[in-house]
């Protein structure tokens, strides 16, 4: 089972800055994605908010979670 964390952020938003740094502090691997340079992705899943942390699964989105949570949140 192949799982990958994706987070949506961009250069203005004041949370995915902090949020990043708390993950890789925590050893949490994920990708990131800039909204303003890919609109068409954030479009397609549905982003409405930033952060988004997008949890696949195998190549399927399983789960969403918008703004800065406890690094809990991101465990999976």
């Amino acid at each position: 089972m192949s799982k990958e964390l994706v987070i949506i952020t961009s250069t203005w938003c004041a949370n995915c800055g902090p949020l990043k740094k708390k993950l890789e502090d925590a050893g949490i691997q994920f990708t990131t994605v800039d909204a303003e340079e890919n609109p068409d992705y954030c479009r397609n899943y549905g982003v409405r908010g930033l952060p988004t942390a997008l949890f696949f699964e195998d190549g399927e989105l399983v789960k969403s979670l918008v703004g800065n949570n406890p690094v809990k949140e991101y465990i999976w």
